[in-house]
């Protein structure tokens, strides 16, 4: 399969009003991190996950992506299925589904439609709950809501009183080519073929602990389950099966996916990697002796050339198969690692990236470069901050020391071959004399100082805990602390706790600090926003804010200060507060965990789905 030409829908959205400046949005999303697959006729393959949707045209290789830029209502979509018209519809979290017919994006939820409640859960890799059925009717699973079914026009809804379901919790749902529905509930089994129900219970063969991740049908009706604890069971006519035992490597792990191939082969996804059963014997594929790139396989797929589709949504991205050779394939614009942690902007406009989990990122307009444990000196793939340093190196707070990247040479710090006892690195400054201060988790803050290495904690000094999670240098020179106990200040020779402020400043847990042009301190909480100007204290509360911890402040020379929050970006003007989130805004997702202002004054934002970029009007 070819895979070469790339078209990211980046859709311009203007918003302007009294006051306003005309905005865009940019996204940048993760196509690593899938969470399925389906197939529209023969010619397209969509993927789902945390990096929005994207469509393969497996004729060309050529892609196209599709982000809340482009009016996708969220970039985290949990699964994929195609109706018998084209259009799509994409499971995401909060009870929610949208559907796509090629030109626009339409949102159902249990309060404008019939979407049962329940229809979702925040779980990565969570059961099939939606099924297109050849009858052109869309079928929808709650764990506690019953069945929906929309067939084009109307909504209706299925539950224990009014429908052969034996249970109101349902999980899988599965269509055969008879126009069967199957769904799978904690009692049993039942199957609708549009007149009548009935009911299967597997707990009367033996299958006592037969939770059903996945199920597929075959030609000549026999139903296929994938269970996590019971294996393969098999399901023909009345009689319920034990599959043939299956190879060692696979028989005790967790069965996530199921899908039956043209030539009637089953293919089970696992925990170590993929399984095929031909009805006599298993062939195994892992990342050991072949070509799976993640050991969790949690959605199968075949298209029409019968071709196999994997997809991990841990960061394994796809894998094709046909039959003779494996391929990789990103779902997606860029390789970007998911979550984001932390962001910074070095000397020559490119932007670092910090991930929780894939390590580091860096993008400089025009490719993205990844650095990772094996492929660069980086310490540890959770990447919890970055500063750029006055010589223009990158240092990276890890949660295995810090790691500096110095032109091509990597070098690491840790425990075992420095003063930098403190595994868990939260922040990093470097402060007018060229000195490098670390804090730490649990283990207070480290100077660098060349080689030589000085600790600061809650007993030889006036650190207030031990848990540093913000340092910032202000234009004086003195040093600033954020800690789980407030903050506190270093001139080089006394310690300075700050007096008693509001919103709990002194006994609240410090995320973040910034300084305006005013020389006034901004220190982001767990709660609000506190801003010191030396003699007096000032106050804004969650309610002014987007919510939750606030992990990163940045001051533009205007004096705009923007935050960085658990549940959306917030600016404060000067005098009023606007927050943006994925309600109100196209930001690619709501936890923003970090905010960089670049020279062209884009605002980039590392978030928990991707990458956003916020363009202003320079004109209010």
């Amino acid at each position: 399969m070819r895979l070469v030409a790339v078209v990211a829908l980046l859709a311009l959205v203007a918003v302007s009003g009294p006051g306003l400046r005309a905005e865009t949005w940019l996204n940048y999303t993760s196509g690593t991190y899938v969470n399925d697959l389906a197939c529209e006729g023969e010619n397209y393959v969509w993927c789902a996950g945390q990096g929005g949707a994207t469509r393969f045209d497996i004729r060309t290789g050529d892609k196209v992506v599709y982000t809340r830029a482009d009016g996708l209502p969220s970039n985290w979509l949990l699964e994929v299925v195609v109706d018998s018209d084209g259009r799509k519809w994409f499971g995401m979290n909060g009870d929610a589904v949208c559907v796509f017919d090629g030109e626009r994006f339409e949102t159902y939820t249990p309060e404008n439609s019939g979407l049962p409640e329940g229809f979702t859960r925040m779980v990565i890799g969570s059961e099939t709950r939606m099924a297109a059925d050849t009858r052109g009717r869309v079928w929808f699973a709650s764990y506690r809501g019953g069945v929906s079914m929309f067939d084009g026009g109307k909504w209706s809804l299925f539950n224990t009183s009014n429908s052969g379901l034996p249970d109101g919790g349902v999980g899988p749902v599965a269509c055969d080519n008879k126009g069967n529905v199957w769904f799978v509930t904690d009692a049993g089994i039942s199957m609708f073929d549009g007149a009548n129900w009935t009911l299967y219970d597997p707990k009367k063969a033996g299958f006592t602990r037969y939770y059903v991740k996945e199920m597929a049908v075959d030609n000549d009706g026999v139903v296929w389950f994938a269970t996590l604890l019971d294996g393969v069971c098999v399901l023909d006519g009345k009689d319920w099966k034990a599959c043939d035992p299956e190879p060692a490597s696979v028989r005790y792990r967790p069965r996530e996916a199921i899908a039956i191939d043209q030539q009637g082969r089953k293919w089970i996804g696992t925990s170590a990697g993929v399984a095929a059963y031909d009805g006599e014997k298993w062939t195994t594929y892992t990342t050991e002796n072949s070509g799976p790139c993640a050991h969790l396989v949690q959605r199968i797929l075949i298209d029409q050339k019968d071709r196999k589709w994997f997809s991990s949504g841990y960061g394994g991205g796809v894998q094709v198969f046909d039959g003779t050779k494996w391929e990789r394939v990103l779902a997606g614009a860029y390789e970007m690692p998911a979550p984001l942690s932390a962001i910074a902007i070095d000397q020559n406009g490119s932007v670092w990236f910090g991930s929780a989990g894939g390590g580091a990122m860096a993008f400089d307009g025009k490719n993205w470069t990844n650095y990772h444990t094996a492929n660069s000196g980086l310490a540890n793939l959770f990447v919890h901050c970055i500063t750029i340093d006055s010589k223009g190196r990158k240092w990276f707070g890890t949660y295995n020391g810090v790691s500096v990247l110095d032109g091509a040479s990597w070098r690491s710090y840790n425990s075992k071959n420095s003063g930098l006892t403190g595994p868990i690195v939260k922040a990093i400054a470097e402060d007018q004399k060229g000195r490098l201060w670390f804090g730490t988790s649990g283990q207070g803050a480290f100077m660098l100082e060349q080689d030589n290495w000085t600790t600061f904690n809650a007993k030889n000094s006036g650190l207030p805990s031990d848990e540093v999670e913000a340092i910032l240098v202000d234009k004086a020179g003195t040093i600033w602390f954020g800690t789980s106990k407030g903050p506190c200040s270093f001139d080089g020779k006394t310690w300075t706790s700050l007096p008693a402020g509001p919103c709990g400043i002194n006994t609240d847990f410090v995320f973040s600090i910034a300084q305006d042009a005013r020389g006034r301190m901004w220190f982001g909480t767990s709660q609000a926003v506190c801003v010191f100007d030396g003699a007096q204290w000032t106050g804004y509360s969650e309610q002014t804010l987007a919510g939750g911890p606030v992990y990163d402040i940045a001051v533009e020379p205007d004096g705009r200060v923007w935050f960085a929050c658990e549940e959306g970006l917030t600016l404060f003007d000067g005098q009023l507060f606007r927050t943006y989130t994925t309600e109100n805004s196209r930001i690619s997702g709501n936890r923003v965990t970090g905010i960089a202002i670049s020279k062209d004054g884009r605002k980039w934002l590392s978030t928990h789905q991707g990458v956003s970029v916020l363009i202003e009007d320079n004109s209010p």
